[in-house]
């Protein structure tokens, strides 16, 4: 990872998300944002959710890259000569223990 990005991965993967969010909502309490048409709201407020997903999602992967540079740390050389010939990570996901976010 490049420098800046890796020291804001390395410490919480969801700072620039919890940042971003804090942002939107000072912007949106703003006198100048009382002026503004309610459709320019909903347009702003439309484009700022894509962002916040995006960066939520990037916090998730920051955090999933995380856990598994530590896993594969952890392996000895024949604990990665099995891996590498076996199950890639999307097999792995899909095993037993696998069970899709609800979203609550």
């Amino acid at each position: 990872m490049p420098g800046a990005y890796a020291a804001a991965a390395a410490a919480d993967p969801f700072d620039r998300a919890a940042s971003f969010l804090t942002s939107l909502i000072d912007s949106l309490s703003r006198p100048e944002a009382l002026l503004l048409s309610h459709e320019r709201v909903e347009e702003n407020a439309e484009q700022a959710a894509r962002e916040l997903a995006r960066l939520l999602l990037q916090g998730h992967l920051d955090l999933r890259a995380r856990q598994e540079e530590a896993e594969l740390s952890a392996l000895d050389t024949d604990g990665r000569a099995a891996l590498a010939a076996g199950r890639t990570r999307l097999e792995r996901a899909t095993g037993a223990n696998w069970q899709p976010w609800s979203g609550r």
